[in-house]
């Protein structure tokens, strides 16, 4: 006896189906949301969707197998313009070890002396930086904007570039060079490499005019009355430092506001 097949409503799978292929519920629910959608916010839907990724980023390494110095640069340069480094100092301590290699092995008898023009023409592009915040600033309120700039200089700045050009001072490399007697040099030293050109880039151009007026004898035209109470110690700071550095400039100003004829008596 022949049992009769049970009959089912689904299509063999061996048989292409040339029916629909997509979700009916997801359809429908994808209908609802862009009808819900402004017709700005579908604009920018459809923008987004047809943007091209962006391209990858080349890494650290790869930057620096090429020009180690140079992509140094890309990142302490923004240190003064008060954004935070993007990559941990001892990543950048590595560059540096890398670009004392590379100029020790090119003339290890002028070494010393190219690496601390190196570090001198780093800090020097971003006293730029920092001379660009003193642009159009009027006299009255320049003596105030210049102590700023230095608190900024001082507190945010230094540290991190001495950090990150560390290994100029302790590398075993220029350990050897500094007690070589053929290529014997005086230690680099960085926060005065750094001080000398925040003295020489910043201070020394705007020289005559904060003479002028810090030696202002009417005492309505006193700097004290154009700097808050608590720039006046970063001032008088900022003038001994730059003023005890070696390889001394004459500096244009005094260190202390002129004496009256009283105080003088």
């Amino acid at each position: 006896m022949t049992t009769p097949l049970a009959t089912k409503s689904h299509s063999s799978p061996s048989k292409t189906s040339y029916g629909r292929t997509y979700d009916s519920k997801l359809v429908s629910r994808e209908m609802h949301r862009l009808g819900s959608l402004t017709p700005q916010t579908a604009t920018a839907a459809s923008a987004s969707s047809l943007a091209l990724p962006a391209p990858p980023q080349p890494s650290l390494a790869a930057t620096a197998s090429a020009d180690p110095w140079g992509a140094l640069h890309v990142h302490v340069l923004p240190l003064f313009n008060g954004e935070p480094l993007r990559i941990p100092i001892e990543d950048l301590n590595v560059l540096v070890k890398r670009h004392i290699q590379s100029v020790v092995s090119a003339a290890p008898s002028k070494a010393v002396a190219a690496l601390e023009a190196d570090a001198s023409d780093l800090i020097a592009s971003g006293m730029v930086t920092l001379n660009a915040k003193l642009s159009g600033i009027d006299d009255d309120k320049l003596i105030a904007r210049v102590v700023e700039i230095w608190g900024f200089f001082w507190d945010q700045v230094l540290t991190y570039v001495e950090g990150v050009l560390l290994p100029i001072q302790t590398d075993p490399l220029l350990m050897s060079l500094y007690r070589a007697p053929k290529t014997a040099a005086s230690r680099i030293d960085v926060r005065c490499v750094a001080l000398r050109a925040f003295r020489d880039k910043v201070i020394l151009p705007l020289s005559p005019r904060m003479y002028q007026r810090l030696s202002m004898p009417n005492p309505q035209h006193n700097y004290h009355q154009e700097t808050a109470s608590y720039q006046q110690p970063r001032l008088q700071q900022m003038l001994l430092v730059l003023s005890s550095q070696r390889r001394p400039r004459a500096l244009a100003f005094a260190l202390a506001p002129t004496p009256t004829p009283g105080e003088q008596a």
